[in-house]
């Protein structure tokens, strides 16, 4: 009963939020990738290699923090 209650909210609610959403956000949208903001970074560390500049990064596992929700708890 859930997952058809979650079906229709979200089938309400999804053109409104996609319009709300940035144009570079992409990855978990439908129809968009993650392939152009890898290639943009790659070209950047590759970049930074040529100038033998530092460049920090930081990446996130968000799976790791939300797949470890126990939901039967809830």
């Amino acid at each position: 009963m859930s997952k058809v209650l979650s079906s229709i909210i979200l089938s309400r609610i999804k053109a409104k939020l996609d319009q709300s959403l940035r144009k570079h956000q992409a990855g978990i949208r439908s129809n968009r990738s993650c392939i152009v903001q890898i290639n943009t970074l790659r070209i950047i560390v590759e970049l930074m290699k040529e100038w033998h500049s530092t460049l920090p990064l930081v990446f996130v596992d968000y799976s790791t923090a939300f797949d470890s929700i126990q939901r039967d708890s809830i």
